[in-house]
């Protein structure tokens, strides 16, 4: 048998959750810099114009998986959280 939850162990599980959410955001940061500075070294062969598509292409697709990691994070919290 597991015992049940406490709730301070309960808390440091929404925490932890929390930080390996932040883990997720800072990953999907790095990439879209990744992307971006190889957009830019594209640039002269593709034009200013597909490179500016590019860059706004790729900040949606980071606003979007940040927003998944954010709500992600929020329902593992309540789930956590609920008794």
């Amino acid at each position: 048998n597991v015992p049940a939850l406490t709730s301070e162990r309960r808390t440091e599980l929404a925490k932890s959750a929390k930080s390996l959410g932040e883990d997720g955001k800072v990953a999907i940061r790095n990439i879209r810099k990744s992307a971006l500075s190889s957009v830019k070294k594209m640039e002269k062969a593709i034009g200013k114009d597909a490179a500016k598509d590019a860059e706004d292409d790729i900040q949606k697709a980071v606003k979007k998986y940040e927003g998944e990691v954010a709500k992600l994070v929020a329902d593992r919290e309540k789930e956590i959280t609920t008794v």
